[in-house]
């Protein structure tokens, strides 16, 4: 099968950090690339200031085991994590680029992410709360590329997706209870097919 790259921009707020409520920073110069669930092409991360460029293939998230690609970094901290999504290649229906925060990085383990998605699957909040479970999907919101605006949040246990349209009125697309003592957070990318994604975040 062919394969073709898609860029998908993503534009970090504060500065290039992505800044977590207990005052501390989460920086993409610090993430680790990480394919998850061993696509079948490997992706990338590569990092220049505030600009991030990731290229991701994998087969997509769920039901029982993800594949994707995910620079992250470890945290146990509280955070409030904001990015846009101003382009997404449709390579499928359910392609993905967002936030997630990860239990680790094992392909079944549990995970809460917002994520954007070319088409009429639009902005949604989709989670695992139990090893191998089935993600449940929650919230609609337009995609509304390029202005793309996502914000995953956790509060202790608590975990909420939220969508706007000009990173400052937010609507709440679900949370969910999540006990994650160690996690790994950052970007997560997918192009649910035998194709890459060649993202840009800035």
């Amino acid at each position: 099968m062919m394969t073709r790259s898609v860029v998908v921009s993503l534009l970090l707020l504060c500065g290039g950090l992505l800044s977590t409520s207990q005052g501390a920073s989460l920086n993409p110069d610090r993430w680790i690339p990480a394919d998850i669930g061993a696509p079948a092409r490997p992706g990338s991360t590569r990092v220049e200031g505030e600009r991030i460029e990731v290229i991701a293939g994998g087969t997509g998230l769920g039901p029982r085991l993800d594949q994707f690609h995910f620079a992250a970094s470890e945290t146990t901290n509280d955070f409030d994590l904001k990015v846009r999504v101003s382009a997404l290649e449709a390579t499928d229906v359910l392609a993905r680029a967002g936030l997630m925060v990860r239990a680790n990085l094992d392909s079944n383990a549990p995970f809460a992410g917002v994520f954007a998605s070319p088409s009429a699957a639009g902005t949604h909040f989709l989670y695992r709360t139990s090893l191998g479970s089935i993600p449940v999907q929650a919230g609609l919101f337009p995609p509304n590329l390029p202005y793309a605006w996502l914000r995953l949040q956790r509060t202790g246990d608590l975990l909420a997706g939220m969508a706007s349209v000009d990173g400052r009125r937010w609507t709440l697309l679900g949370s969910t209870v999540l006990s994650l003592p160690e996690s790994q957070v950052g970007i997560a990318v997918t192009s649910r097919a035998l194709t890459i994604h060649k993202i840009e975040v800035r």
